[in-house]
């Protein structure tokens, strides 16, 4: 599988190949929240499944404001 690719984010464990069954888990930089899966798993056509997550920036949990 092709190292995958997260804007604004990272793969935990990066590695330099990754073949069928390897998975991997995806973290978001501070202010980014992950939509999608945490991990994904090498399919044996070369595929992410399930598909590599984005990054959205602003969606991060909501502050507790006074009252």
């Amino acid at each position: 599988c092709p190292v995958p690719q997260i804007r604004n984010g990272r793969v935990a464990v990066l590695k330099q190949r990754y073949t069928y069954k390897d998975s991997v888990t995806f973290k978001c930089r501070k202010g980014f929240t992950l939509r999608g899966h945490h991990t994904s798993q090498c399919q044996a056509d070369k595929t992410w499944e399930p598909p590599v997550p984005v990054c959205e920036q602003g969606k991060s949990q909501p502050l507790d404001l006074p009252a």
